[in-house]
């Protein structure tokens, strides 16, 4: 991607690592109410729902081409909605084979 104009689900602390441009984290600004624009990073909260509607959104700014590349970083959930909507809108997928250890700096 040669670099992350934004990271819409973030923190300062996570940003360390991505050196996103811009990131919107939980406290500060609500990424889902923001334009997102550029090459995305999106590692989304899991929580119920939440998955759904990152994924709605990058479909929307992609589809508007305010996105122009992405990363999203989720679990295999390719019988939902939203994992097929994220599979349709999506050039490539990498599946890993090994559950994946998180960052957990705190």
């Amino acid at each position: 991607m040669g670099g992350i104009d934004l990271d819409p689900a973030s923190s300062e602390r996570a940003n360390e690592f991505i050196s996103a441009a811009k990131w919107y984290g939980k406290e500060e600004e609500d990424g889902l109410a923001q334009t997102w624009r550029g090459r995305v990073w999106c590692n989304p909260p899991f929580s119920t729902g939440l998955v759904g509607r990152f994924v709605k959104k990058l479909s929307d700014e992609y589809m508007a081409e305010c996105v122009t590349e992405y990363c999203f970083l989720t679990n295999n959930a390719s019988e939902t909605k939203w994992g097929q909507d994220l599979l349709r809108i999506s050039k490539a997928v990498c599946m890993v084979a090994v559950r994946m250890k998180f960052w957990h700096p705190d």
